[in-house]
């Protein structure tokens, strides 16, 4: 049991370092200033460009960003919005009950289909009808 939990331990850590990574340099890599999305179409002044990158830590380099980052998440904080400028918890948990409506819905149709799907590709197995199906 100890051997399974030590695995499974090793390949979390791996991963979690991967998506948390991938997360954090989203907000880098897409196109557009972050500051300038927050600010919106009516634009900023120069004072409060500075003043927000400071606030939001683009001021600091980027490996401390990513470690702030980092142990925020580990302590449960995503942060701010930088389009609503709410707690990212708060949109996450705004939005949960559709996400489970619309998974739900998914589960009863691939239910539905997939089951029948099956059936017919095992009672036709190697003929047509079986590929049709198990190609899709």
């Amino acid at each position: 049991m100890l051997r399974f939990l030590l695995s499974r331990l090793a390949t979390f850590v791996p991963t979690f370092l991967g998506v948390t990574i991938i997360s954090f340099s989203f907000i880098r890599v897409l196109p557009g200033d972050p500051i300038i999305v927050m600010a919106g179409e009516r634009g900023v002044t120069p004072e409060r460009y500075a003043e927000l990158r400071e606030q939001f830590g683009f001021d600091r380099p980027i490996l401390v960003q990513f470690w702030e980052y980092l142990t925020g998440v580990l302590h449960g904080d995503l942060g701010q919005s930088f389009v609503t400028k709410k707690p990212v918890w708060d949109e996450f948990f705004a939005l949960f009950p559709a996400t489970m409506e619309l998974s739900f819905v998914a589960i009863i149709i691939a239910i539905v289909l997939g089951i029948p799907a099956g059936v017919i590709a095992a009672t036709q197995r190697g003929r047509f009808l079986d590929r049709a199906l198990m190609s899709s």
